[in-house]
């Protein structure tokens, strides 16, 4: 039986500047996604992380970091009442977590401490793990805390779906393993036709600054065209927080772009985040030129990325939330998602988790699915107003 690691709560960045070189050791060792790791932390802080506080559980066990789980406390106003949420650092709806920074033998533990921290010495009110897939590596060990824990209520539901592409040794493998024979013979077709109009490269890279500012401009670009505002314009400082990552990044780590060019410019360009063996695929963005269109090369791309990616070694892609048919039809498969919530099992904390859980739904029903998907467009399809970026209010209160 494997001894108990002995638990640190660490408070702040700069609580966290003894651990960095160890922890991004771990995160290696435990293939961890890269939102958990000092680099993310990093980028994504200084830009997003005003008005929440930062706390950690660090464990080591005979003098070795086997876990280290980073965790943001954010203020909730339901209505005139504030009520203090714990969820990992540095996350926001999309960043859905397949691997802790955690030896496998210590997960449980490092979830019932950060529960019983979060809960406790930290005053929240709920505890967050949202979103979780059913891939997860710690699904199992979340699930069977509240049966570990009788003083902690565990709430559990669908949330929809996220895309995961599980990558073959050798793309001949992904090539017949993974996509149809029609597809297959299609893909062939039009790299050809790509290749031939063209003159189309393939290029993989990190991207420097101007680099990833020429990005920003051709997704905005293509997404105006419908009339949204795209990724950029939606999520507040994104532009800055995955630029600061790129200086980060190195030896195929970290911020990456899978991109196609021709003669006249840019045709298509995956931006991803890759750590390990898993790659978050996070952006598309394509030309406008009907030709290339007319070619699918967006779906050209994505088959051109996933090469690149297992020559590199990668063996899983997180291909963001929702379902989209090209994905299913390129090898991925739609992964159900859920809501994972921990509080404490008193009647108050469970009335008052019904209340979070209530003013979350209806202000994601009332500004994001009402106004922000349906009204929001109309109005400046009519008016020309420029698109809004969502609302921190609604970022923080999904659950």
């Amino acid at each position: 039986m494997t001894a108990a690691p002995t638990l640190t709560w660490v408070e702040g960045r700069q609580g966290l500047a003894p651990w960095l070189e160890r922890w991004r050791d771990l995160a290696r060792r435990t293939g961890a996604d890269i939102y958990l790791t000092p680099e993310w932390l990093d980028a994504w802080w200084p830009e997003l992380g005003r008005g929440r506080r930062l706390t950690t559980l660090v464990a080591e066990h005979e003098g070795r970091l086997v876990g280290l789980l980073p965790f943001m406390i954010d203020r909730l106003w339901v209505g005139p009442l504030p009520l203090r949420v714990g969820r990992f650092a540095a996350t926001d709806p999309n960043c859905v977590i397949l691997t802790l920074p955690v030896e496998q033998p210590h997960i449980a533990t490092l979830l019932a401490a950060a529960c019983e921290g979060l809960l406790g010495r930290s005053g929240c009110t709920v505890v967050s793990l949202t979103p979780v897939s059913d891939s997860a590596s710690y699904l199992p060990q979340v699930t069977a805390l509240a049966a570990m824990r009788p003083d902690l209520t565990l709430t559990c539901q669908p949330q929809g779906t996220h895309c995961l592409f599980t990558l073959p040794d050798t793309f001949a493998d992904y090539l017949a393993q993974r996509i149809s024979n029609k597809r297959r013979g299609q893909y062939r077709r039009e790299l050809t036709g790509l290749t031939d109009t063209f003159a189309m490269q393939n290029h993989s890279f990190t991207p420097t600054g101007p680099e990833f500012d020429d990005f920003v401009a051709f997704h905005n670009t293509q997404w105006q065209a419908v009339g949204k505002g795209g990724h950029f314009s939606d999520w507040p400082r994104s532009h800055e927080v995955y630029r600061a990552l790129g200086t980060s990044s190195k030896d195929g780590q970290g911020l990456r772009f899978f991109a196609q060019t021709g003669s006249d410019g840019p045709l298509a360009t995956q931006m991803c985040f890759v750590s390990g063996q898993t790659c978050h695929w996070r952006l598309p963005a394509r030309t406008l030129d009907p030709r290339a269109d007319k070619l699918s090369i967006g779906k050209v791309g994505l088959v051109l990325m996933i090469e690149d990616l297992i020559a590199a070694g990668v063996r899983q892609i997180e291909g963001g939330r929702g379902v989209y048919d090209y994905k299913t039809a390129h090898g991925g498969q739609d992964i159900a998602v859920q809501r994972i919530l921990f509080s404490r099992n008193t009647p108050v904390a469970r009335l008052m988790l019904k209340l979070v859980m209530k003013w979350s739904d209806a202000v994601d029903f009332l500004y994001y699915r009402v106004w922000f998907k349906k009204i929001a467009p109309v109005l400046r399809k009519k008016t020309g107003l420029p698109a809004r970026p969502l609302w921190r209010l609604w970022i923080g209160s999904r659950l």
